[in-house]
């Protein structure tokens, strides 16, 4: 009857370590979900790098995009009419020669500023060849958008792989201008 006690609690001990590394080596546990999600979890909350990757990744497709249509000999840009008709006259080429996109725009409601902020992924570089691509090119209007002034760059930012998703507004009362946008 002894020798039975003994081979049952010997059992009992195997099964109880079969079971503990099973659930510690190639089960869930209540330390790491299962689906393999705590690593993108920790990630999250150290903010991780997935929307940095995504804009790299849609950057290089369009720069990729611009280059074939190039060698295609499809790469056409129209300009915009001299005077537009009074009214509204629709949307307009900020430049000819580039690629332009995610315009942002804001009006001074006390003056006759307009100021617009766009993504350029061609055209000429900014900074001598310093600055990101795509980078962001700022332009002014004097006269309430009828006419509008040269491009200006708000950013060498040298190190940054690209400049997107801009940004910009005018503070009411004072007419001061803040733009804001993200470094890839």
């Amino acid at each position: 009857m002894q020798r039975r006690l003994s081979v049952v609690a010997i059992v009992s001990s195997i099964l109880a370590v079969v079971i503990a590394g099973f659930l510690t080596v190639g089960g869930a546990t209540a330390a790491a979900p299962p689906g393999g999600r705590a690593g993108t979890e920790r990630e999250g909350a150290k903010g991780g790098n997935a929307e940095a990757e995504e804009q790299t990744q849609q950057t290089q497709e369009r720069l990729d995009a611009v280059r074939a249509a190039k060698a295609a000999g499809t790469l056409r840009v129209q300009a915009a009419p001299p005077a537009p008709p009074s009214g509204w006259a629709g949307e307009r080429v900020i430049s000819p020669t580039a690629d332009d996109w995610e315009p942002a725009i804001a009006a001074d409601p006390n003056a006759p500023y307009v100021y617009l902020l766009a993504t350029r992924y061609t055209g000429p570089t900014a900074c001598g060849n310093q600055c990101p691509l795509p980078y962001h090119v700022l332009k002014i209007s004097t006269d309430g958008g009828a006419t509008w002034g040269a491009d200006r760059y708000l950013c060498s930012c040298r190190g940054v792989q690209g400049q997107f998703d801009p940004e910009i507004e005018v503070v009411p009362s004072t007419g001061a201008v803040y733009a804001a946008w993200m470094n890839g």
